[in-house]
């Protein structure tokens, strides 16, 4: 059953209120979303920190919060683990200390020590580990209580990208050692992807979408989560035709073949969506699905790779699609600002939003 939401809501100040109807089963959840948009604050609400004006909160047959029936769990009833944005250890205290404080009974303490390698460190105190080891002692030691729900408030601000990856690395491992629902919170579109089995977005205090990661990365079903998961490319189009097999829609430019949405009718005025790595140069002669002619508007260098700017023939726009393709493409196609080049939309990439 894990964790539910049922119209839960918080009210802040007259400008921003937080609401809540959510689930969190088994594995990696993220919660995913702009700096501001309430995602600390779902957290607090979920491990009894904060309290809502509304609603209910359960985990599995556990009631922790009810508004109608004044059901309040106290926060060290409710056996959820919170690591916070910034590891909280006890500075007075050793690595086995902090990881033993408020372990439940037997070895627990001692299990997690050696499952996230810090035997060596046992004995230090806080101000003599690194950012990544800090946050290893301050998940093992949110285990070793024995929770049944973690909570992750932005565990990876404070580290450099190799800790990072290792943490992360920790994560999926546990992931599939336990059977612990993870919530975990971020702002960064690389560690959602990475990370979660299922997404939930939420912008300015309300879930926008939630489902399945991979689907909801390849196919929003909204403008706003479609910008929020940084889709580079959106574009206004109009359904023209559908059929059992496609619909056509048209941009300003020319007409791109998608597949049937049932959402739409014909006539709706929605949107287009493609990410930048799904528009394909295309280097044969041989026509592709929905293939247009561009001119390379500008260039914009990165490390893995180039985003380049097109305008399609037939626009007003200084350009309509971004693509992206790394340094050895650009330069065996000779890809310069001026040139002329043809792209294809592969169809079963392009998605529609309202």
């Amino acid at each position: 059953m894990g964790l539910s939401l049922t119209g839960v809501k918080h009210t802040f100040n007259a400008s921003f209120t937080l609401s809540l109807d959510m689930k969190v089963d088994n594995g990696i959840t993220i919660l995913f979303g702009p700096s501001g948009c309430g995602k600390t604050s779902a957290l607090r609400l979920i491990a009894g920190l904060l309290m809502p004006d509304e609603g209910r909160i359960q985990f599995d047959e556990v009631v922790l919060f009810d508004a109608q029936s004044s059901v309040t769990i106290p926060v060290h009833e409710r056996h959820v683990g919170f690591m916070f944005q910034h590891p909280s250890l006890f500075p007075h205290m050793t690595v086995e200390a902090n990881i033993g404080y408020g372990a439940g009974p037997g070895d627990e303490a001692e299990k997690w020590i050696a499952q996230f390698q810090l035997t060596d460190l046992r004995s230090r105190y806080p101000r003599e580990l690194s950012g990544g080891e800090m946050q290893r002692v301050a998940l093992a030691r949110s285990l070793a209580a024995r929770p049944r729900l973690l909570l992750l408030d932005e565990p990876f601000s404070a580290l450099d990208e190799r800790r990072r990856r290792a943490f992360q690395t920790d994560l999926l491992r546990l992931k599939e050692e336990t059977d612990i629902p993870i919530l975990l919170v971020t702002h960064n579109l690389n560690e959602a992807f990475s990370l979660a089995d299922r997404l939930i977005v939420l912008d300015e205090g309300r879930i926008v979408e939630s489902y399945d990661a991979i689907s909801l990365f390849s196919h929003p079903q909204r403008r706003v989560t479609a910008e929020l998961l940084g889709v580079e490319n959106l574009m206004p189009c109009e359904v023209k035709d559908i059929t059992d097999t496609v619909m056509i829609v048209s941009i300003e430019a020319c007409e791109v073949q998608v597949e049937p949405d049932t959402r739409f009718r014909a006539g709706d005025r929605i949107w287009l969506g493609i990410r930048a790595v799904d528009v394909r140069l295309v280097v044969t002669d041989e026509p592709r699905e929905n293939e247009v002619t561009a001119t390379i508007h500008r260039i914009i260098p990165s490390v893995a790779s180039n985003q380049i700017l097109l305008s399609v023939d037939g626009s007003t726009q200084d350009y309509d699609l971004i693509m992206d393709l790394d340094d050895h493409h650009c330069t065996q196609h000779m890809i310069r600002p001026g040139g002329r080049i043809r792209v294809a939309l592969k169809r079963s990439k392009v998605f529609l939003c309202s």
